[in-house]
């Protein structure tokens, strides 16, 4: 009997003029695609090379009006021009920003048309790919799967040997009996078996006063109890400076300070992370990373990389300390390192990046979450249980973006949260997140923070005034409702800081102005000529400034100006201080110092490199 070969593959039809006539059509279009592309990529680029004329924070102008100001500090309508150009600056900065995601969008829309409509005219202008006929092919195909079989069989062999090795050459490291348990990091302090361990109990109130534990401090008010920090120091030649470490990561956060332990935090586009220090010797106790949640992309990455990854200072309520980062991750650590929960929040929607720092209260961790515009309804308060990261009780914000951290403060009998955002000073219950009071009496873009002192709430309008609200009220308030309002240099970045007698504003170009805490009044000013985005501190009767050039004033402060002592610390300096009983924490832009009086015979600083635990 004769066998037969296979019969060869035919040659493929020509296409038909319908197809033919498609595949044309869809050339063109995909033509036309590719030239919308090339046009829509020239914009953006020209665009990108503009970008420095739209940036409100590069402006020539702006910078020559400051200095203008700061010259003529008392001159209103100019700054009535400069806050009409600021907005000017910022609606333009803008409104480039929606154009160029405009464009971005067009642009993918364009090479996705391009590439689809050009993949498939070359399918119908191709002919089809069809396989070489061979007559040794099934034989070839056969040899294959022998020779696959013999290596499965080989490599299972030895997989089995090197398992069944293994297996005689380890010793267990099970218990010998399921009812001795193994001992634990506790040793003979483990609790018995189906028991909760015991939790730490939290730290008095006390403990909490004497530490430095959130953003200015523990009352908030950059006011320290430790009067026993130097007022002059010297890097050059280390005179009371105690210790120099390095920053690993950038960040605006100011220190926090728990005992004999400093943290902070910071980031940049490939990770972010939580150190501690210790506060006698500057060494790294620890250092953990924070992992970016899953919803982050790369294209919010690089939106964050102008504003920052690190804005947010940290919090802690003597048991945990937490971090939050501009990507949304927040996150809670024991003050061993031990990461103890994880929150990825997704980044919000914020034309700054979020910086509105945490506080805690009795171990619990507040969060104020605003972002996007008024009405948008993603703004949010939340109160957190600290062990577990889980709400305690959530209260939604009807206001847009703004970067003032929260107040707690005991007032007219309860606890209450202080929060500015949209037009608004707004007062919470901590115990339920319900709304006590709320006065519309602020504006813009709201950094510098709420404060309490006096028994009044201080809220600053950037720019623009600074009012005085006795926080024993409820409902709906009116400007009647006010104790005072201040107009005079008012800040736009730094917060201000008051004692029970005197209120102390630092506006952004230098200048210094003392109020009384009673009235308003003013009481004198004083111009330090050089640029502040840091809260100052007070420290007994001294108040300390650090400055944008690395350039710290240390001045007694009363009813009337002193003189103030400039030093120099060597690099700029963005984040206020932090205390510890006879010691102050400086964040520069890459090194935290340890100021203190030094033991006699010591001159050199030490320097807090490496360490572990």
């Amino acid at each position: 009997m004769m066998s037969t070969a296979p019969d060869k593959p035919s040659v493929p039809e020509p296409a038909s003029p319908t197809g033919n006539l498609l595949a044309a059509s869809l050339q063109r279009l995909a033509r036309v695609a590719s030239v919308f592309c090339i046009a829509v990529g020239l914009v953006l680029v020209v665009a990108h090379f503009r970008a420095k004329e739209a940036d409100p924070f590069k402006s020539t102008e702006m910078a020559a009006l400051r200095r203008e100001l700061a010259a003529a500090p008392k001159d209103e309508a100019l700054k009535t021009h400069i806050r009409e150009l600021d907005l000017a600056l910022r609606q333009q900065y803008f409104t480039h920003l929606s154009r160029v995601r405009a464009g971005a969008w067009l642009l993918l829309a364009g090479l996705v048309t391009w590439a689809v409509v050009g993949r498939r005219a070359r399918k119908l202008v191709e002919p089809p790919h069809l396989p070489a006929y061979s007559e040794e092919a099934a034989e070839r195909h056969l040899e294959a799967a022998a020779l696959g079989r013999r290596s499965v069989a080989i490599a299972g062999g030895v997989c089995g040997l090197a398992l069944l090795g293994l297996s005689m050459s380890c010793d267990s490291n099970l218990p010998e009996s399921a009812a001795v348990p193994p001992q634990g990091r506790q040793g003979a302090d483990a609790p018995p078996p189906g028991t909760t361990p015991a939790q730490p109990s939290l730290p008095s109130h006390e403990t909490y006063l004497a530490n430095w534990p959130r953003f200015l401090g523990p009352t908030g008010n950059a006011v320290t109890t430790h009067t026993n920090v130097p007022a002059i120091w010297d890097v050059e030649t280390g005179e009371n400076v105690l210790w120099k470490a390095d920053v690993p990561l950038p960040g605006f956060n100011s220190p926090i300070v728990w005992g004999n332990r400093i943290f902070l935090c910071g980031g940049d586009a490939t990770k972010r992370g939580v150190f501690c220090y210790d506060a006698t010797t500057g060494a790294m106790l620890w250092q953990q990373e924070v992992p970016q949640g899953p919803a982050v992309t790369a294209k919010q990455i690089k939106e964050l990389e102008q504003t920052g990854f690190s804005a947010p200072s940290m919090a802690t309520d003597g048991l945990r300390v937490y971090a939050i980062f501009a990507t949304g991750d927040l996150a809670a650590f024991d003050l061993a390192g031990n990461r103890v929960w994880l929150k990825p929040l997704g980044v919000p929607d914020d034309p700054y990046g979020h910086a509105i720092s945490l506080a805690t209260h009795e171990g619990r961790l507040l969060l104020q979450w605003d972002q996007g515009s008024e009405g948008d309804e993603v703004s949010k308060l939340l109160l957190l249980d600290g062990a577990t990261g889980e709400p305690v009780w959530e209260t939604p914000r009807n206001f847009g973006s703004s970067w003032a951290t929260p107040v707690i403060i005991d007032a007219a009998g309860k606890t209450q949260i202080i929060t500015v955002g949209g037009m608004d000073v707004v007062s919470y219950n901590l115990t339920d997140g319900h709304e006590l009071w709320r006065l519309e009496c602020v504006g813009g873009e709201l950094t510098p923070s709420p404060i309490f002192a006096g028994d009044l709430v201080l809220a600053t309008s950037p720019s623009d005034r600074v009012c005085a609200i006795p926080p024993d009220r409820s409902g709906e308030l009116s400007e009647d409702d006010l104790a005072w309002d201040a107009d005079e240099e008012v800040p736009d970045i730094t917060t201000p800081v008051a004692t029970e007698e005197f209120l102390f504003t630092l506006a952004t170009y230098g200048y210094l102005v003392c109020y009384d805490l009673k009235n308003g009044g003013k009481l004198w000013d004083h111009d330090l000529e050089v640029e502040f985005n840091a809260t100052p501190a007070i420290v007994g009767n001294r108040l300390y400034a650090f400055s944008t050039e690395g350039a710290a004033f240390v001045g007694e402060v009363g009813r009337e100006a002193g003189e103030f002592t400039r030093i120099e610390l060597g690099e700029p300096i963005h984040a206020s201080p932090a205390f510890a009983p006879g010691r102050m924490f400086v964040r520069g832009e890459q090194t935290l110092f340890g100021i203190g009086a030094k033991a006699a015979g010591s001159t050199e600083p030490g320097t807090g490199a490496g360490g572990g635990e």
